[in-house]
């Protein structure tokens, strides 16, 4: 419902005003006498719309836009007259009125057109207030975001970006980027135009690998986001998006994949037993030593072993250890134990059992099984000993 503050010094045309507007369900109608009284109900009240006649004592209409204009810039206004002076029209348009209406005495009409520039003065208000704020946050974003933001036309020139990218492509200043096409800044002739031909085929590119050049003429590893803006014929306005350099965190994954092969090749070659298992128990890396431990068949019948659930490994006290390590993030160190396998191999071992922790957050165990069978084969049986 839109409130409306109607102000005329006539209580005749207040109540046939109210009456005929609040009429339709759409409009709740506040009547003042004046304009001084107007402005003392705007301090408390809120309202979507003022109508005001123009010849009223102590301040006329004119004075009063100029006075709510003043105050609150963007609250529609509308002058509603008997005066049918072509001068009043002027004055209250230029002095920032939404709308003009002269009264008449076809009520009807009258009061129909009244109803329609109402609403139309607050559907522009209300647009223009939200596009503000869109434009606000959109600004917000763009001067505070730690990724670097653009927009480019479609043929390569650039219409605004943040400080962020001019950091990231290490030049002096704005103006000194303004200056070059946007092509310079990748280092591969025809980046660009590639992920245009994939927003071509669906409509927007989200963290495109693309290869960055800075003023220096470093090379970096950056992903693009993009989404074309069009006008209303379909044709691409601009390009707006966001460019992250992933230098740093390409060369931590590459650092990481080593590690982790060389990890394996340590692995698969130990001559110890090493298994890792995920929360639940579940297998999840074994090397070729613990097929050997088990007399295992292969890597997928042994992964069907759950460790924390297998009755035999309840048995020996396995499944507790690694029940309070996957829980408590124990370490379990230099545990013996004696395990018969599924496949009917009985071996000695040494234990090992600790958290693998990412991030603070316990993901599973590592366990490793040092063989000392051997050991237990060759010692001496004391009870046999001579004496």
């Amino acid at each position: 419902m839109i409130s409306i503050l109607y102000v005329d010094d006539e209580p005749g045309l207040q109540d046939i005003v109210k009456i005929f507007l609040e009429r339709s369900g759409n409009f709740k109608v506040d009547i003042s006498g004046s304009a001084f009284d107007a402005l003392n109900k705007l301090k408390g009240n809120r309202y979507d719309a003022v109508v005001s006649d123009f010849q009223m004592p102590g301040m006329d209409g004119i004075a009063f836009l100029k006075t709510i204009r003043s105050e609150y810039p963007h609250l529609p206004f509308i002058i509603f007259t008997g005066r049918g002076r072509e001068g009043v029209a002027i004055d209250a348009l230029n002095n920032g009125a939404d709308f003009y209406l002269q009264k008449g005495s076809d009520i009807k009409p009258l009061f129909a057109e009244l109803q329609n520039m109402i609403q139309k003065a607050v559907q522009r208000r209300q647009l223009e207030d939200a596009l503000l704020e869109s434009e606000t946050r959109y600004r917000e974003f763009f001067t505070t975001s730690r990724d670097s933001v653009f927009i480019t036309t479609p043929d390569g020139r650039w219409i605004d970006f943040n400080d962020a990218l001019v950091e990231m492509f290490r030049y002096g200043s704005r103006d000194e980027l303004f200056q070059i096409p946007v092509t310079a800044v990748y280092a591969e002739e025809g980046a660009r135009a590639a992920f245009h031909r994939i927003i071509q085929r669906q409509g927007y590119v989200k963290e495109h690998p693309v290869r960055g050049r800075k003023k220096d003429g470093t090379v970096f590893e950056a992903l693009i986001t993009t989404v074309p803006v069009r006008n209303a014929d379909g044709s691409v306005k601009m390009f707006i998006g966001t460019i992250r350099d992933v230098t740093e965190q390409k060369r931590a994954e590459q650092a990481l994949k080593e590690s982790e092969e060389q990890y394996r090749i340590l692995a698969e070659n130990a001559p110890v037993g090493i298994l890792t298992c995920d929360r639940n128990g579940h297998i999840t890396y074994l090397n070729p030593k613990v097929l050997e431990l088990l007399g295992s068949p292969s890597e997928e019948k042994t992964k069907e072993i759950n460790l924390l659930r297998f009755p035999p490994l309840i048995e020996i006290g396995f499944a507790e250890d690694l029940r309070r390590t996957v829980e408590d993030g124990i370490s379990i160190h230099t545990k013996e134990a004696e395990y018969t396998s599924k496949w009917g191999k009985t071996v000695h071992f040494r234990l090992h059992i600790s958290p693998i922790v990412k991030q603070g957050v316990i993901e599973g165990a590592q366990i490793i099984l040092d063989d000392i069978t051997f050991r237990h084969h060759t010692s001496p049986d004391i009870s046999h000993a001579p004496e």
